[in-house]
């Protein structure tokens, strides 16, 4: 799964991740959440 469709997928993410342990972060991860662009 691209960033970008998972973005598409999943748009409320952003919530998520404002509880995510920095430590602990999974390849998928990494290679969707974290690969786009952060907003404010």
């Amino acid at each position: 799964m691209s960033a970008q469709v998972f973005e598409k997928s999943f748009p409320e993410w952003r919530k998520l991740e404002a509880f995510r342990d920095p430590a602990i972060v999974s390849n998928f991860w990494k290679r969707t959440a974290l690969a786009l662009p952060k907003r404010d």
